[in-house]
Formats: structure tokens, sequence, C-alpha cells
């Protein structure tokens, strides 16, 4: 009987061991790609437009503009890109003289372009996913998103 006992001790030792060694792993866990963004996206019930193009390997670039005069007025001139491990945002807007303002990638669950930058005034997040059936979600913030506003752009591309 000591001797089942004694085997018992040592199996259950090694199965706890075993199991708390054990670490977690994401699957299916994937690089970040801008490719989701590629196509011109109308936003919902306005004459405003990002449209966004892939120019090599781990660059894209987006526009946006605003046709509500029947001319094509530039507000934003946007570019993600990788740049050593990191990807960055870049924003050029309007309101800014067309000064660029930074923005580092991080992964989050929701959104697939997920943007920050802790010292910029507003935003300080600015976010993207793609939705069901040609919709692509835009949202920027502040780090407590106590100022926020979401957009809903529509595919224009397949139009």
């Amino acid at each position: 009987m000591k001797k089942f006992n004694l085997i018992l001790l040592v199996l259950s030792i090694i199965f706890i061991g075993a199991c708390s060694s054990s670490k977690f792993k994401m699957v299916n866990k994937t690089e970040f790609s801008p490719q989701f963004l590629v196509g011109t996206w109308k936003m919902k019930d306005k004459m405003q437009y990002e449209k966004w193009t892939q120019i090599g390997p781990t660059e894209w670039m987006g526009v946006a503009y605003d046709m509500t005069s029947g001319l094509a007025d530039i507000t934003e001139n946007l570019k993600i890109y990788k740049s050593d491990k990191d990807w960055i945002l870049e924003v050029k807007h309007k309101e800014n003289q067309f000064t660029p303002v930074y923005f580092k990638q991080q992964n989050d669950p929701f959104w697939t372009g997920y943007f920050v930058n802790e010292k910029h005034d507003f935003p300080q997040v600015i976010s993207y996913r793609r939705g069901l059936e040609g919709i692509l979600y835009a949202q920027i913030k502040d780090l407590k998103a106590t100022n926020m506003i979401d957009f809903e752009f529509v595919s224009e591309t397949n139009k």
C-alpha cells in the first residue's frame, strides 16, 4: 500500500508540474497588414472619401477628400508603413497645415488597425476595422475615450 501511495504521489507531482508549466499560446496569430484598407471608401451620408492603395510590400498610402463642392478638396494625406519592427500611421491633416503626426500600431482584439500617439492632443487613437458587406469602420478618440468620433464608410471600389 505504501508503494502504491508513493507512486500515486509521484504521478500527481508530475501531472501538476506538467499542467502548471504550460504557457498560453495564441492560435492563428498573424502579423498586422493594412491590406484591408485598399480601395475607395465613401463616408455614409456624406460626400467625403478615403482612398487607399498599396505602393510597396510594407507601405500603403491614403488620401481623404471632400467632394461636397463638386471638386476634390484634400483634407488628409495618410501613410501606413513598417519602420523596423513597428507599423506607423502618418497623418498629415489640412487643419494642421499638413504637418505629419505619427501613430504607432498596437494590437487590439476589436480593431484591425489600432494606432496610438499618447503625446498628440487629439486624436490620440485612430482605429480601423472592416465590417460585413463592404463596410469600413473608423474611430478617432482620446486615450480615455471621453472624446470619440465614429465613422462608417461604404466601399465604392466594387460599384
